[in-house]
């Protein structure tokens, strides 16, 4: 099947899971000033172009992610579903993406994806290779003070179990700090620096025009240190008050900024920054406030872009990542339209405009 050849340029893009922008976080939550701190400073440190006032339109990852890949910006539920559809009888994916107009931006040839367990992006066969981050794997390499035992691995295999019992246990002893279950959220953020490096070397090599990864971070749950950013413990965020919830989840977004700023520092003292246009944009935001009173920032996310040779610049319009995303790689721009964006509160679609 001939395929569509690549006319873009070489780009890097990043979708972080339950990335919060600016406005998604709360104001009066003591780290709060801080982590918004960290986030301009990485912006401005790396010229990134930012919308702090970007907003997604889906509120899930199976929908958010092949919206952007599709370069679909308006709500159509019905033409979603051609995007993707149930990964029946998987154990690791629970959905798998069948349209994919990015990758289709490429020759297949030079496209390479980090994906991990959840949403399978590869299902879609236009890539010359595909990374899957292995829960299980022996390969794998992990981030300060976190370490897996037999024990570990014997209950995490337990734990997939759908019994009352073995799902008490194992969530008990989790708890406690007793095991650690080994499951594609824990990993991917135990293993975010051994991504991130694995992209750095993609990157160097210059042998792939598009670099898509979907990082599952800082998705909850919340287990990184603030303290040099190791492993602390598993956090249930069942078991918190919405203030501790908010307050951890800042301590998430620093960490992951910093080693985001790793990478980036590595991109940079290389010469090769400048090779990539780049995207990072969340699938959605981290939907930690209350959504009554806070309608407009519960659909807040990340949304930076960079060309090449890029100056930092900053744009308030409030656009969604769907449309921002859509714009950077068509040369048919469009300004903005009243798209629907979904209601948490009463589980439904509504207008832009009845929350804006």
């Amino acid at each position: 099947i001939e395929r569509v050849v690549n006319t873009a340029n070489p780009t890097i893009v990043i979708i972080l899971d339950e990335m919060n922008g600016l406005g998604g976080l709360n104001d009066k939550i003591i780290n709060t000033k801080t982590t918004k701190k960290k986030i301009n400073n990485f912006i401005k440190k790396f010229n990134f172009t930012h919308y702090p006032n970007a907003y997604t339109i889906y509120s899930r990852s199976s929908d958010s992610i092949p919206s952007y890949l599709n370069f679909h910006y308006e709500y159509n539920i019905e033409k979603l579903e051609k995007f993707r559809k149930p990964h029946n009888n998987s154990f690791a994916f629970y959905e798998k993406v069948l349209s994919n107009k990015l990758f289709d931006l490429y020759n297949p040839k030079k496209v390479y994806v980090k994906q991990t367990f959840g949403l399978d992006f590869c299902a879609y066969e236009n890539f010359q290779e595909c990374k899957t981050t292995n829960p299980f794997s022996r390969k794998n390499k992990y981030i300060n003070n976190f370490k897996l035992n037999n024990y570990d691995k014997i209950f995490s295999k337990f734990s997939y179990q759908t019994s009352i019992f073995a799902t008490l246990l194992t969530r008990t002893l989790r708890q406690f700090d007793l095991i650690k279950i080994i499951e594609p959220r824990i990993i991917g953020k135990t293993t975010i620096e051994q991504n991130l490096d694995n992209l750095f070397i993609q990157a160097k090599s210059k042998k792939f025009s598009l670099i898509f990864a979907h990082l599952l971070a800082p998705h909850k749950p919340f287990v990184w240190d603030l303290n040099g950013c190791g492993y602390k413990y598993y956090e249930n965020q069942n078991f918190i008050s919405d203030k501790k919830l908010q307050e951890y989840h800042n301590v998430e977004i620093q960490c992951l900024i910093y080693f985001l700023d790793k990478f980036f520092t590595k991109l940079n003292e290389n010469k090769i920054i400048n090779h990539y246009d780049i995207v990072i944009a969340s699938d959605h935001g981290a939907r930690n406030l209350n959504f009554d009173t806070n309608k407009k920032d519960w659909h807040s996310v990340i949304y930076l872009e960079r060309k090449k040779n890029n100056n930092f610049k900053e744009h308030l319009d409030a656009k969604s990542s769907q449309l921002l995303f859509y714009n950077f790689f068509n040369e048919n721009k469009i300004n903005d339209i009243d798209s629907k964006i979904y209601d948490h509160k009463n589980s439904k679609y509504i207008f832009k405009s009845n929350i804006f």
